[in-house]
C-alpha cells in the first residue's frame, strides 16, 4: 500500500500523503486539499483565491468580487458595486453605490 505520491508531467505537480494532504499545481491553478478539513485553491489567470474550512467557514476573493460564509452565522459578499453582510439573526447591511442601509434588530433598553 502506497501512502505517498508524487507525480511531475511538464507544467504539472501534484503529491500527496493519503488520506492526509493532496497537492495539484499546474500553470493555471494551483489546489491543496487537507481532507476533511481544508481545502485552498488559488487560480494564477485570474487571480482567485477559495479557502474553505470544513462545510463551517469559506472564503473566495478575485478582482471584482468576494464572498465569506461563516455558517449558520455569517454570510458576506461583494459584487460589482454592492455589498451585502448578514450576521444571523442580529445584523444586516446593504450597501450600493447611491444606497447604505443598516438593519440591527437587537434591541438595547436603558434601564
Amino acid at each position: 500500500m502506497t501512502l505517498f505520491y508524487d507525480r511531475t508531467a511538464p507544467g504539472v505537480h501534484n503529491w500527496g500523503l493519503v488520506p492526509f494532504v493532496f497537492r495539484a499545481r499546474n500553470p493555471e491553478r494551483t489546489i491543496t486539499v487537507i481532507p476533511p478539513l481544508l481545502t485552498y485553491r488559488r487560480s494564477e489567470a485570474g487571480g482567485e483565491r477559495v479557502w474553505q474550512w470544513s462545510a463551517l467557514y469559506g472564503h473566495k476573493h478575485d478582482k471584482d468580487n468576494s464572498s465569506t460564509v461563516v455558517f449558520p452565522l455569517f454570510w458576506a459578499w461583494k459584487r460589482q458595486q454592492r455589498e451585502v453582510a448578514i450576521g444571523f439573526p442580529l445584523y444586516w447591511q446593504l450597501l450600493a453605490v447611491k444606497m447604505s442601509q443598516v438593519v440591527l434588530l437587537a434591541a438595547l433598553q436603558a434601564s
